[in-house]
Parts: C-alpha cells; structure tokens; sequence
C-alpha cells in the first residue's frame, strides 16, 4: 500500500526573514515548510488616540519590517502586529498586550460574554536594486467569548499565559476554553493571515511548490 508523505509543502527561492519573535507566527511559517530566520524588533509605535485600527496595526507592521531591513537589506521581510478592538456604547477600544496581570484581568474581564475582532496587519518588504516593494495588507476576525466567571478569569490570568498576547488571551493554548465562536481566518487570531502572506510569497516567487515524494510502505 503506498502512502503520500508531504514534507514541507512549499520550498524558499529566496531569503526570508519574520521580524517577530512570536512563537505562533514562527509555527505558522514553519509547518508550511518555509524556510526562514528571525529578527525581532524591539519596540513598536503606540497607537495614536482615536486611531483606526486597520491603519495602526498597518503602521506597527511597517515599522517592525522596516527596522529589519536595516540590517538585512537583502531579505525578504516580513513585519506584523496584531491587537484586539472591543466596541462598547459606540465606542472603539484598542487592547494590545497586557502591562500586568491586573491589567489582563481588566481586559479579559470587559471582553468575556462578548464580541472582539482581531486585526493583523502585515507588512512585506520585497528588496529591488531600484526602489523596494511594500506590500502592506490586513485581515481581521471576529471573536465571542463565553461569559466566565470572575474566579475562572482571575485563575486562567494567574497562569500569565496572557501576558505576551493582545487581548491578554491564548485562544491556542490554556485560553482556548473561553472561545464560543470565531468568524474569519484562525491565523489572522493567531498572527499573521497566513492565506493573504503564501499567496503574496508566491505571486513574487519567493516560495514554490515543493515536489512531493511517495513512499512506499508494507502493511
């Protein structure tokens, strides 16, 4: 009986760097097969008051790319930033991460029994002898949380597996019992629009389809 065995599904043409030490969007990359190194970049530019969402997670996305490039200008690169955007009485809310764990219990406890959405945006840097290419897009995802206690939120908070995450929730990791419902893409949650980022990496030629190899195996 013969059996596909998939390793690594697209192959890297060219050097690709992720301007982020998060460990989710270094897993998206990786289970793909893409071949890539990291460059994390400190710091990033606080949302201004009354900004829009899409437009500052854009921004955040481009500063990370471009600190990145400065010290490799030959790479590609890949920036993104994500937050959690809470409306209540009209009012849009910008949550990144978390200062404290009473500052994750204040989060938490405004978004359970709620809607959020999560904006990701990106940013990829393609380096021309000429003038480099900025592709600079975003996704967004809505999220309900069901309605927990005060005590089950302040023991998940303990954990401090909030604290790296915007929105101060791990919808992949302990968190993931909160989710009621999701509707969008799980990556842009996770980080990074992985469907938006594969099809901007193919459209330059920077990754391919890697040639699958079979292996026989007796049963």
């Amino acid at each position: 009986m013969s059996s596909l065995v998939e390793r690594g599904m697209f192959a890297s043409v060219d050097q690709v760097v992720l301007a982020s030490q998060s460990e989710r969007r270094k897993d998206l990359l990786a289970q793909l097969g893409i071949r890539f190194s990291t460059l994390p970049v400190d710091g990033e530019p606080l949302a201004d008051e009354g900004e829009n969402p899409i437009d500052y997670v854009q921004r955040a996305a481009i500063y990370k790319a471009s600190v990145a490039l400065k010290k490799r200008p030959t790479s590609i690169i890949i920036g993104a930033d994500t937050v959690v955007v809470h409306s209540h009485e009209g009012k849009a809310k910008i949550f990144g991460k978390p200062e404290s764990l009473e500052h994750s219990f204040s989060m938490l406890s405004q978004l359970k029994g709620d809607k959020h959405t999560v904006v990701t945006g990106c940013c990829i840097i393609y380096p021309q002898s000429k003038e480099n290419i900025y592709e600079v897009f975003y996704d967004q995802a809505e999220i309900f949380l069901d309605n927990w206690s005060d005590d089950i939120v302040r023991a998940y908070v303990n954990t401090e597996e909030g604290l790296s995450k915007a929105g101060a929730l791990s919808l992949d990791g302990i968190g993931a019992f909160f989710l009621k419902k999701i509707d969008g893409d799980y990556t842009t949650i996770l980080g990074l629009p992985l469907r938006k980022v594969v099809q901007s990496l193919l459209s330059k030629k920077v990754i391919k389809v890697s040639a699958f190899k079979k292996c026989l195996e007796t049963v």
